[in-house]
């Protein structure tokens, strides 16, 4: 599977397989994913849950839904963003 490079401000990460990686000394680091990043696929071992009626799609710690200003999946659930940049606003598909 292909690996996207994702930025948050000056906060870059990795998403590969449902993982998600941030740059860590020489190295990476495995990391909790910011809440409004958007990836194309989701991670291969995703299950589906319903909350309030809603799909939503959870994978290593991390909960995901439709995005619905194209396609792809926000994720919904994660790490905050300690900055106060502008967040992407999102409304699960049904």
């Amino acid at each position: 599977m292909r690996r996207w490079p994702w930025a948050f401000g000056r906060d870059r990460f990795w998403f590969n397989s449902g993982v998600w990686y941030r740059p860590y000394g020489g190295g990476y680091r495995v990391v909790l994913p910011p809440f409004g990043a958007v990836v194309p696929l989701l991670p291969p071992d995703y299950v589906t849950v319903r909350l309030g009626g809603l799909p939503y799609f959870y994978a290593n710690g991390v909960y995901y839904a439709a995005y619905d200003a194209g396609p792809g999946y926000v994720v919904v659930a994660g790490r905050r963003p300690a900055s106060k940049t502008r967040r992407q606003s999102f409304k699960p598909r049904p």
